[in-house]
């Protein structure tokens, strides 16, 4: 849907249409995911302390880090819709098993199974958002879209909280843990986001009629390869996906280390993470906004994105010397208005550049390399953190990610400005 007719409002994409239907399902989806990670957090934290935070979330981007590759050949060969409908489900009876784990092996290995479902999902997105806005909707749909993304994490948290500690966490700690309650509440959320998908309707994409939606390993190898070779030959496509990964690779500290962090360095409560976490959600809220004024102001998406990776740099540093809860909130919520900015204009830059047939594989690339990334930082950070103290580690991450932004402006011409 590439037409010059003027952009429609944020109001219009969302009121009806099949954006609209896109991101409902996303908002759905997306609430289920944040209470279910918490409550995975919580659950590997209380089995492992440290080592258990790592196992609930190295399920999830290891299953990334070795299969986005092929997720985004899925979402190239077979309609966009189906796709999601089916991962939607097939997450929605998965999560179920989460409700009877007791090791961490049993943990990491549901949530690598449950993330490559998600990971299929993800480059199927956005084909289909590339095909139901147009190109000068290209910013404000990724600004929603990634609302129903981060923007529903303060609301997953309340939820996640309140059904382990009142009524709904009172029924099931009785046979269960209270992080089961946050578990529950995942389930009926993917069956409702693929219920809310089954009536959109996608133009269709030339290039998987012509191949047809068949499927074979040989076929499945060549797009694969025929994708890698299309993002590292273009360098508007490779920068900007090598920015993310730099972005995630020194941000996935703050993630696997918060916890302990807040309760060893601030010596503060079991809740206090709560906060630091809700603040970062809010924070993604308002870097949505500020993408805004980037569209406004900024002629190039390479200074918004420059602007965006300080922002996250600064914001982890802030967190890494703050002596109080408070402090760490704020510096939280600067690393999230950080990330909501690099985030959307990253992908607004991609959508932009790429061809409708690679697109599944393109972001299936980003997606697996944002995940190599965030992989390699869950080992290295707990590790790094025993032997230098927690401090240093989020020091030392907030400067890659401060040294990511510097070299994004220092080198320029990351991807086609509009």
């Amino acid at each position: 849907m590439q037409s010059a007719t003027p952009p429609r409002t944020t109001t219009q994409l969302l009121k009806s249409g099949e954006f609209a239907k896109l991101w409902r399902s996303g908002v759905v989806s997306s609430l289920g995911d944040w209470v279910s990670l918490f409550a995975s957090l919580e659950l590997g934290y209380a089995i492992g302390e440290t080592v258990g935070l790592s196992a609930a979330l190295v399920g999830r981007f290891l299953a990334g880090a070795l299969f986005s590759g092929a997720a985004g050949v899925v979402a190239d060969r077979f309609d966009a819709r189906r796709v999601m409908i089916v991962t939607d489900i097939a997450r929605g009876l998965l999560v179920i098993g989460l409700l009877f784990v007791s090791t961490l092996l049993e943990l990491a290995l549901l949530t690598f199974v449950i993330e490559l479902f998600s990971l299929t999902r993800q480059p199927a997105r956005e084909t289909a958002l590339g095909v139901v806005v147009s190109k000068n909707e290209l910013v404000r749909g990724n600004g929603l879209l990634l609302l129903a993304a981060f923007g529903t994490a303060p609301l997953g948290i309340v939820l996640y909280r309140i059904s382990s500690t009142t009524a709904l966490g009172g029924l099931l700690s009785s046979a269960w843990d209270p992080w089961d309650a946050g578990f529950a509440l995942d389930i009926p959320t993917f069956f409702l986001s693929a219920g809310l998908l089954y009536s959109l309707a996608l133009p269709a994409r030339p290039s998987v009629e012509a191949r047809g939606e068949g499927w074979g390993i040989r076929e499945g190898f060549t797009d694969l390869t025929d994708g890698l070779k299309y993002v590292l030959g273009q360098r508007e496509i490779r920068r900007p996906i090598l920015v993310i990964v730099a972005a995630l690779f020194g941000g996935a500290p703050l993630f696997v280390l918060g916890k302990p962090f807040t309760e060893q360095a601030l010596a503060a409560g079991n809740d206090a993470f709560t906060w630091v976490a809700l603040a970062l959600g809010l924070g993604v809220l308002a870097g949505v906004g500020l993408t805004r004024l980037t569209e406004r102001f900024v002629t190039n998406k390479e200074t918004g994105i420059a602007g965006g990776l300080l922002l996250v740099g600064v914001g982890v540093i802030g967190v890494s010397q703050s002596l109080l809860v408070s402090q760490a909130a704020v510096s939280s919520a600067v690393a999230g208005a950080g990330i909501g900015v690099a985030y959307v204009l990253v992908f607004a830059s991609l959508h932009t550049s790429v061809d409708d047939d690679m697109r599944g594989r393109t972001f299936g690339t980003l997606f697996a390399l944002g995940r190599v990334g965030v992989v390699v930082a869950l080992g290295l950070g707990p590790l790094l953190a025993e032997l230098t103290g927690i401090r240093f580690t989020l020091l030392l991450s907030g400067m890659l990610v401060l040294a990511a932004g510097l070299a994004t402006v220092l080198t320029r011409g990351m991807g086609r400005s509009e």
